[in-house]
C-alpha cells in the first residue's frame, strides 16, 4: 500500500512554518540587536504578525512534541517533507 498524501492540514502547518519562520528569526536578531522587539507598524500589523508567528512557532513545536509523546513518532513529513 503507497503512503497517504499529505492532508490539508499538513500543508497549511508546512506553509505557516515557512511564513513564520524568518519574520521570528529576524525578530530575535532585532531583539539581540536593539533590545526591542520589531516596531508595531501601521495600525500594529507589523507587531501583530510578529506575535502570531511566534505562536505558530510554538504551536507547531508543540504539536511535534504532543505526537512524539501520544504516538511515538514527530509531526508527518508534509509536503516535499518540511514538517516531519
Amino acid at each position: 500500500k503507497p503512503p497517504a498524501e499529505p492532508g490539508f492540514f499538513a500543508g497549511f502547518g508546512a506553509a505557516a512554518g515557512l511564513v513564520a519562520a524568518p519574520i521570528l528569526l529576524f525578530s530575535v536578531y532585532n531583539v539581540a540587536a536593539t533590545g526591542g522587539g520589531l516596531d508595531p507598524g501601521p495600525y500594529g500589523l507589523l507587531g501583530a504578525i510578529e506575535g502570531v508567528s511566534y505562536l505558530a512557532v510554538v504551536g507547531i513545536a508543540g504539536a511535534g512534541l504532543v505526537s512524539k509523546a501520544s504516538k511515538g513518532t514527530g509531526l508527518p513529513a508534509g509536503p516535499l517533507g518540511l514538517l516531519g
